[in-house]
């Protein structure tokens, strides 16, 4: 009779056990397939590539849980928290440094960062406590830190505008994303001003940047208050390059709208 017990408590353990594998197994493909899925957004894949990625990291799982003894088990790999890309390991990603002087700046970027990204950044690199923080985009609205919390709204934020960030003291900022690919984020010109972004990591000239779309009477203003006017021909003004972090305004007197894309090709 003591034996049967044993042998049922026994048989109850190993029950609870196999469970608690099988638990940990289906964690484990959870977490291979959100960090999978990360990976292959944060990488651009197509949509076929995407399901192959995920395919093969699922493999694994399966590979690994079933090496041992054609079993799962409870000990295998563990994947770091699936918010990996979140914490944007610089290893993975380039950094964008962004040096801010006290007051305002007119900002751009060459990495994929989120608004989410830069408020982090900028407390980062400020503190909680700064007195104010503001971004500011040219439709889309404006956020504020007001020493406590973040006010207002910005929506949508998109890497191909510049913003002005205003800050209380001189500071610098670290953005590590994928990089910026300019064709994935046209700009449309409009009659009038628009505040555009530079979505390289290296000075381009304006004959370059411009090639093909510049027509006679285009002005473009650098965040120093100088300015380049196209003749029809050439660029002529207080400037003839555009600089990494910074953002620009691009004036035109053409009425309708003209969409533009940066060439891929960065000749300086």
């Amino acid at each position: 009779m003591a034996a049967q017990l044993l042998q049922s408590q026994s048989s109850i353990g190993n029950e609870r056990v196999e469970r608690k594998t099988f638990f940990f197994f289906l964690l484990h493909i959870r977490n291979f397939c959100i960090f999978a899925d990360k990976i292959s957004n944060k990488l651009k894949l197509p949509y076929k590539m995407k399901k192959l990625f995920s395919l093969l990291c699922l493999l694994m799982v399966f590979a690994y849980g079933f090496s041992q003894n054609g079993s799962a088990s409870a000990s295998m790999i563990r994947l770091p928290n699936h918010n990996l890309l979140d914490d944007q390991d610089a290893s993975m990603f380039p950094m964008q440094t962004i040096a801010l002087a006290s007051g305002i700046n007119w900002v751009s970027f060459d990495v994929e960062t989120t608004l989410d990204d830069l408020q982090a950044a900028l407390l980062n690199a400020l503190g909680n406590d700064a007195s104010s923080i503001t971004i500011t985009s040219q439709n889309n609205g404006y956020t504020n830190w007001n020493g406590n919390s973040w006010r207002g709204s910005l929506n949508p934020f998109e890497v191909n505008q510049m913003y002005v960030i205003e800050v209380p003291e001189t500071c610098e900022i670290n953005l590590s994303a994928m990089p910026v690919n300019p064709t994935e984020h046209p700009i449309t010109i409009v009659n009038g001003t628009n505040w555009i972004g530079f979505p390289f990591s290296e000075s381009m000239n304006l004959s370059n940047a411009f090639s093909d779309f510049a027509v006679n009477g285009d002005k473009i203003w650098a965040p120093n208050g100088t300015f380049a006017n196209f003749n029809g021909s050439n660029w002529e003004g207080g400037f003839s390059a555009l600089q990494p972090g910074q953002g620009y305004k691009y004036e035109v007197t053409t009425t309708g709208e003209r969409p533009f894309e940066f060439p891929v090709s960065q000749g300086k």
